[in-house]
Formats: structure tokens, sequence, C-alpha cells
């Protein structure tokens, strides 16, 4: 009487080739992730940008953040009393907003919100002599507002400026991922 059923050595075959597999799909689902993270990033950027436009056609001008405080209430008078956004995202890449072990974070965001500011507050709530300054993160005469997501490097922003003579010089460095999926810069929207 013989007794069917797999060798050893073909068992170990298809534990290899099914080890093969898997470590062909991990990565390839972890960059699908990071793919998804980016883009979602990027369509929160865009809802808060519309939205803030929104907000400035109705009062002539953007949402004040005076005096700056936490980032949540920022953003209060894009969803009360009047909803020009139905809640407010959060940074899929800010995961750990108050930790300060990989560096720098932004102690007035404990809630990984996009970071918001305007030129105003950049500037000390002023439009005085300094209100074009190139050295804050408002080149001259280019931008009123700015959103900014960390990006898949997950680093602090400060440390992605274009540097002084770059035709970008005083922006943030933009995430790019024809740079490759993990590369540095930030996923920014300036506007209007």
């Amino acid at each position: 009487m013989t007794r069917k059923g797999f060798t050893l050595i073909e068992l170990l075959i298809v534990v290899a080739i099914i080890g093969i597999l898997a470590s062909i799909a991990v990565p390839n689902f972890l960059n699908a992730m990071t793919r998804a993270k980016v883009a979602r990033s990027v369509s929160d950027i865009r809802g808060l940008s519309e939205a803030l436009e929104m907000y400035r056609l109705d009062r002539n001008a953007y949402p004040p953040i005076f005096p700056p405080t936490w980032m949540a209430d920022r953003y209060i008078s894009l969803t009360h009393p009047v909803a020009y956004m139905g809640s407010i995202p959060l940074d899929p890449f800010n995961k750990r907003p108050t930790d300060t072990s990989t560096g720098p974070k932004d102690g007035n965001n404990p809630t990984g919100h996009y970071d918001y500011w305007t030129r105003l507050a950049a500037n000390g709530n002023t439009k005085g002599a300094n209100y074009w300054r190139a050295t804050t993160d408002f080149p001259a005469g280019k931008h009123e507002w700015i959103l900014i997501g960390f990006g898949p490097s997950e680093s602090w922003v400060p440390n992605l400026v274009y540097p002084a003579g770059h035709a970008n010089a005083g922006e943030y460095i933009a995430y790019d991922m024809s740079n490759g999926l993990y590369s540095g810069g930030c996923i920014v929207r300036y506007g209007p």
C-alpha cells in the first residue's frame, strides 16, 4: 500500500515560490499606499484652497489667523458659521505632529492639520514696508497664502526652502513624484 502526499522538496519549493511572490508584492503595496496618500494630500490642499478663495469672495479677505494659535483654530472660519468646508482634513504624512525625535515639529499643530499661513501672519499682521519682503516664505509680490503638507519624506519644511538666487527663492521645495516616490519636498500650494 502506497501513501500519496507531497515530498519535503516539493513543499520547500512551494514555500520558496510564495516567499518570492510576497517579496515582490509587499513593496508594491507599500508604494501604492504612499501614492494614495500623496493623491489625498493634493486633493485636500486643493479643497482647502478653494474654500479659502470662496471665503475671500464673501469677505474680501482671507481667514485671519491672529493671534497665531493652534493650527486647528486657524480653519474655524472655514467651517463656522458658513460651511465653506464640511470638515478640515488632517495631513496623512504628519503622523506625529508634536514628536521632536525626528526633527523639529510645529508646536502650534498638535492635531496634524496642514499648515496654513497668510502673508500678513508671516509679516506680523501689518501691510507695512515688510509686507512684500522676500525673506519670508512669500517671495515678493507673488503670494497671499500658503498651504503646506509634509509629503512622503515627512521632513519638516524649514529644511526644504529654495536658496537665494533660485527662480523660486524663498518658497518651499515642492514634492515631485518624478524625483522618486520618497523624494524630499513638501506638498505645497500658494495662492491666489
